[in-house]
């Protein structure tokens, strides 16, 4: 659905957001461990807002009767009446103003998406090279500081003031966006041998930031979502079905072979790393021990397992409405209450069954509709790997909401949404 504002004293208001709106992206995307850039970020979105209601205020409304617009006012409401009382007025509002910050994107695509496809394409080309740039800027800090990304990840001020991207929420971002990108390319949307090289270097390079920030498991989900891409290729055979089914069955046999053998291939690891002391060898020997001796013998898989039964223990004692309200939704406070490294769990146990079905509704909507466009053409393997992130990561963030909320949908759009047809780019 379209709007047309023919007034044209109007063309400055639009030309002015959207100049706020790439400020803010670059800001927000930039994961500036400044004290204030939450706030910087919260008046960024207010003032678009603003103009963004002052340019087409039919657009504005029409983007806030969505179903997920409308939930996420509903969200707004719940953090408010359930964090007021032990959380205070204030903190309330800055635990509301992050929740914006983080769902933003979803605002930014419904707005631009009906306002102007030109304008549209315009954030999407600026969101992509500001994520390179980070990419670009996070490698070469990892390069200089070892294990820099776990250090953020325990003290985000262990480094000072800081701009390169988050650390792990880019990890996270980059993570899904390699799986969506590498389903565009094997599945041969893009014709044209420059630009899929250039894709190819970008999936390239992204991969090389997963693997530099030595998270295990992000790794590892990153290696899952590529196999899941390949795994459910599309076809243009008629037997299409038949091919998903042999491929499926393919990666069961692969599945059962591994564990008949664990113990063998938990030794093949365990010599492969055993001379070697960085993170992630010292993770997958972690994983090597599990294979051999059983995974309770392996005290950082135990831990990681472990994690979320804390956020479930804590959803089972209040599975109505979590018990963030108890410590009035500070993540500081959070310790007695939840694991902290599982979001789909933490979610629960904060926010219960209200609040969390809320915020599971705030990501359906947008991908059910990303998938109208896309699910002839590629697989959900993107959407599996941002399920399997959320279970054993703190995936809540403002970079991954941005490549799943305006990014895969904005491209989307522009490969899939000519009357049905994919538009092969030549």
């Amino acid at each position: 659905m379209f709007f047309v504002n023919t007034n044209l004293n109007l063309k400055k208001y639009y030309s002015l957001s959207i100049l706020i709106a790439i400020i803010y992206i670059y800001y927000s995307l930039s994961g500036s461990t400044n004290d204030k850039s939450m706030y910087m970020s919260f008046f960024l979105i207010l003032l678009w807002i603003v103009l963004a209601f002052y340019s087409n205020n039919d657009i504005f409304h029409y983007c806030l009767i969505k179903k997920e617009s409308i939930c996420l006012l509903i969200y707004f409401l719940y953090l408010f009446f359930t964090g007021i009382f032990q959380g205070g007025v204030l903190n309330t509002i800055k635990i509301i103003g992050q929740a914006l910050i983080y769902f933003s994107p979803i605002l930014l695509y419904n707005y631009y998406r009906n306002l102007s496809l030109y304008k549209l394409k315009t954030l999407l080309i600026w969101s992509c090279v500001f994520i390179l740039y980070f990419i670009l800027k996070s490698l070469i800090f990892y390069n200089t500081y070892t294990d820099a990304a776990r250090k953020l990840a325990s003290d985000i001020s262990s480094f000072g003031n800081i701009s390169i991207g988050g650390g792990y929420t880019l990890a996270y971002a980059v993570v899904l966006f390699v799986v969506f990108l590498f389903d565009i390319v094997i599945n041969g949307i893009i014709k044209n041998i420059k630009i899929k090289s250039l894709l190819l270097f970008s999936i390239f390079l992204m991969i090389f930031l997963v693997l530099s920030t030595r998270s295990t498991l992000t790794i590892l989900c990153l290696f899952f979502g590529i196999a899941l891409s390949i795994l459910f290729k599309k076809s243009e055979k008629k037997n299409q079905l038949f091919t998903v089914v042999l491929k499926f069955l393919l990666f069961l046999i692969i599945i059962i072979f591994t564990f008949s053998l664990q113990e063998e291939i938990g030794l093949f690891i365990l010599n492969f790393t055993q001379n070697k002391n960085d993170v992630v060898s010292l993770r997958f020997q972690e994983i090597a021990i599990g294979l051999i001796n059983g995974f309770a013998s392996s005290e950082y898989l135990s831990m990681r397992l472990n994690i979320p039964l804390k956020s479930l223990y804590t959803f089972i004692q209040s599975p109505v409405i979590g018990k963030g309200y108890e410590y009035g939704y500070v993540w500081a406070n959070s310790y007695p209450y939840l694991g902290g490294h599982g979001e789909w769990a933490d979610i629960l146990g904060s926010k219960g069954l209200v609040g969390g079905l809320i915020i599971y509704l705030i990501y359906f909507f947008p991908l059910k509709l990303e998938r109208k466009y896309s699910k002839n053409y590629l697989s959900i393997s993107y959407i599996l790997t941002f399920i399997l992130l959320g279970v054993f990561n703190p995936i809540l963030s403002f970079q991954p909401n941005l490549i799943l909320f305006f990014i895969i949908p904005s491209i989307s759009v522009f490969l899939f949404s000519n009357n049905n047809k994919v538009i092969l780019i030549k």
